[in-house]
């Protein structure tokens, strides 16, 4: 306040001094001011006592107004008071009436609880007569009565408790009824679809009409109950009626004489008379009055059936249960037999027409009485067919294939005097040109052909086919694939599908053949070599069969050349791994023949010994000789000379293999050497050499090696030291064409003692 005045009257410093007019206008100003403020405090003072004032008065009004309510609350309660005595006394009044309904409830309840026993009995023998409805009614009012909680109350009270020995023997009577009730359900279906005579159905309608005019309980598994019935007579009516009709092709007599429908299944004279075409027309006849006799009199109807949560009434149709079991199964066989009976010739084209008409009109039916659902696809039993001129040709090479099958299983079991027949060509596939021989020795060795192949295995005319022996069904199999290819070639149209089936044909060949025949086959040479040329005759006609129908391109389906030539190797393989097997089985036992020798060693000094060697040598001879009398007619002679000269050389390679391991051969041993290598090296000659069908040396040379070389090692066993030198010939002899220098040297060592003259010769062996 001091500051305010200060700057107010212009007094701006302090160490100026105040004068005495300034001191008073600042008491005058300071008094003025407190009079200010005393007067707004009595200004404040005087408003709140008016406040003051005026709130006594409202809060005066306020204790008036509770008053008044307080004298209205206790006029309030003395009227609560006399309602609390009202509704004490409504209550007593209540519960003297409850006990009173209670008591009269229960005088009931003991009334028809006298008379239960007798209920019970009632619907019994209303089960017994079959009167469903009624006994199912009569049981509903038996239940109430066990459900009545006045009777028979759920407490522990004793005076209830003496109550429960008879309620549970009511409940047992009650489970007994509920089973006469589901055996009566059971017993009305199979009474009303009577299915126990064969070949006959008899339909009780009075059974069927009491058995569907009442309700089926979901809880109490009667709807379950009639489903299996449903279900199972479904398959009855299949198995039983719908393929008995198809399969016997009986005909079917209806008797319509109510109550009682019968259906029966005879033979029928007439029907076999007609072709399979005309007989499956009035089998699915027959097939259509069945359906119609069944949905009129019984697959028509619904059950009523109480679900057990909704407490609410659903209607199942029995058809729907009925298509649903069999509707699968009776499309996959109708469609089955329809494909079966297509005809192969287009002679019966309008009869089979007419079939597929009866189809439709058959499907269509169905489709009316619900037996095919809605929303399935229509033609759904004669969409298998299509095309009919392209059915018909599909038809024929279904047949093809059958017969193909069965003229291979026909001679599933083979024994050595099976049928057979000699086929190819008269001139040998292994005599080629001399001089065709010497232009491939001249090619250079970058040629391929001579640096693969070996010569005698060259042909110019490698479409022909060497005269053989071969399995005469096999010969009729490929006839059977050139006919068809020869239908093909007439068809203007779909003779894509006979060229398909021809090849079908020799996959057939392929897999059939060798399951039935190989295991026989590689028991006996005889077979091996029958099957062998078999294979190898299929295959070049697989060779040759693409060529030989090349303008079949046109009737094929993707415009490109039939062929075969993808099986060539199959079966040559086939024939291969036969033959291959054969001879490791025959090696396997010369080589055991030659193995009983033991050895080699003293054979002068022990007599068995001699006699072993004997034996194996005649031993091995007997088995070619076995083995070349098999053979010798059957093989080509390229193939026979090819394998015996195989055997062959396999024995004189064990026994050049023998010899060679001897450190030392007396004389008397390399005589009885001599001796058995001379009978085994003329059994040589004989069967190879000194025949007008044998390739000769230089062929012969090339297919057994070790002939020649065995040939030569009975002559230095059988020479003196210089002839073997001689043979030599400084390493251009004959004898250094066939063994090293090193084998040589070890015969000499074996068979001459220590000399000036074996050192001199053995100089000369380099």
């Amino acid at each position: 306040m001091l500051a305010d005045f200060l700057e107010k009257n212009d007094i701006k410093t302090y160490n100026q001094s105040i004068t005495s007019d300034q001191i008073n206008t600042l008491k005058t100003s300071l008094k003025q001011e407190i009079d200010d403020k005393q007067n707004q405090i009595h200004q404040f003072y005087t408003n709140k006592i008016q406040d003051i004032n005026k709130i006594d008065g409202q809060t005066k009004k306020l204790i008036g107004q509770c008053e008044e309510l307080e004298s209205e609350r206790k006029e309030l309660l003395g009227k609560i008071e006399e309602h609390s005595k009202l509704e004490n006394h409504a209550r007593h009044v209540n519960s003297n009436y409850h006990q009173f309904h209670h008591l009269n409830q229960f005088i009931d309840g003991t009334k028809q609880l006298i008379q239960l026993q007798t209920q019970i009995q009632e619907c019994r023998q209303l089960c017994k007569k079959g009167h469903l409805n009624e006994a199912k009614n009569s049981y509903k009012s038996i239940e109430n009565i066990l459900n009545n909680h006045y009777i028979f109350p759920n407490t522990n009270e004793k005076f209830y408790q003496q109550h429960y020995p008879l309620y549970e023997t009511f409940q047992k009577s009650i489970g007994r009824l509920r089973s006469d009730i589901c055996q009566t359900h059971h017993i009305l279906w199979n009474d009303g679809v009577n299915k126990t005579t064969q070949n006959e159905l008899q339909l009780n309608l009075n059974y069927l009409d009491q058995l569907f005019k009442c309700i089926f309980y979901e809880d109490r598994g009667e709807k379950l109950l009639m489903e299996k019935n449903i279900q199972t007579f479904a398959t009855y009516c299949f198995q039983g009626f719908i393929q008995i009709f198809i399969e016997k092709k009986l005909k079917l007599v209806i008797d319509i004489e109510t109550p009682v429908i019968l259906l029966q299944m005879e033979n029928d004279d007439d029907i076999e008379n007609n072709n399979n075409i005309e007989q499956f027309n009035i089998t699915l006849n027959y097939l259509k009055e069945f359906f119609e006799i069944l949905n009129t009199y019984l697959l028509s109807r619904t059950m009523n059936i109480q679900t057990t949560k909704e407490k609410s009434i659903e209607s199942i149709s029995l058809m729907s249960i009925f298509s649903s079991t069999i509707a699968n199964d009776f499309i996959e066989l109708i469609r089955e037999h329809l494909l079966n009976i297509i005809p192969s010739d287009f002679e019966y084209i309008e009869i089979f027409r007419l079939l597929l008409e009866t189809v439709v009109n058959l499907e269509k039916y169905l489709i009316e009485i619900k037996f095919f659902s809605s929303t399935q696809i229509t033609n759904v039993l004669s969409s298998v067919i299509g095309n009919i001129d392209e059915s018909i040709i599909k038809s024929r090479c279904r047949t093809y294939l059958i017969q193909s099958r069965e003229l291979l299983q026909s001679n599933a079991i083979i024994t050595t005097s099976l049928k057979t027949i000699e086929i190819g060509d008269n001139e040998q596939l292994f005599i080629q040109n001399e001089q065709d021989k010497e232009k491939y020795k001249n090619q250079s060795a970058s040629n391929i052909l001579s640096s693969t192949i070996s010569l005698d295995e060259l042909d110019a005319n490698m479409f022909r086919f060497p005269r053989t022996i071969i399995v005469e069904h096999a010969y009729e199999y490929v006839q059977f694939v050139r006919k068809i290819l020869e239908e093909a070639n007439q068809l203007e149209k779909y003779g894509a599908h006979l060229c398909a089936t021809a090849r079908n044909m020799m996959e057939l060949f392929h897999i059939i053949y060798a399951n039935l025949h190989e295991k026989k086959a590689q028991e006996f040479p005889y077979l091996t070599a029958l099957h062998f040329n078999t294979y190898m005759y299929v295959a070049h006609e697989c060779l040759i069969l693409g060529e030989e129908y090349y303008h079949l391109k046109s009737k094929t389906a993707d415009g490109q050349p039939i062929t075969f030539v993808d099986y060539v190797a199959i079966f040559r393989n086939q024939a291969a791994n036969l033959l291959k097997s054969q001879l490791d089985t025959q090696k396997d036992t010369l080589t055991s023949f030659i193995r009983e020798i033991g050895t080699f060693h003293n054979i002068v000094d022990e007599t068995e010994n001699q006699d072993l060697l004997k034996r194996a040598i005649n031993k091995c001879i007997m088995q070619m000789e076995n083995l070349s009398h098999n053979w010798r007619d059957v093989f080509s002679p390229h193939v026979y000379f090819k394998v015996i000269g195989y055997l062959c050389d396999h024995i004189s390679q064990l026994l050049i293999k023998e010899t060679l391991s001897l450190e030392d051969i007396p004389q008397q041993e390399c005589d009885v050497m001599v001796k058995a290598f001379t009978q085994w090296s003329t059994f040589l000659q004989n069967i190879l050499v000194k025949d007008d069908l044998s390739p000769g040396l230089n062929i012969l040379a090339r297919l057994a090696p070790n002939l020649t070389r065995f040939t030569e090692l009975c002559i230095v066993l059988d020479s003196p030291m210089q002839t073997i030198v001689d043979r030599w010939f400084n390493g251009q002899g004959p004898l250094a064409s066939q063994f090293a220098a090193i084998e040589i040297k070890q015969l000499i060592r074996a068979l001459f003692q220590t000399s000036e003259k074996r050192t001199a010769a053995l100089a000369k062996i380099q």
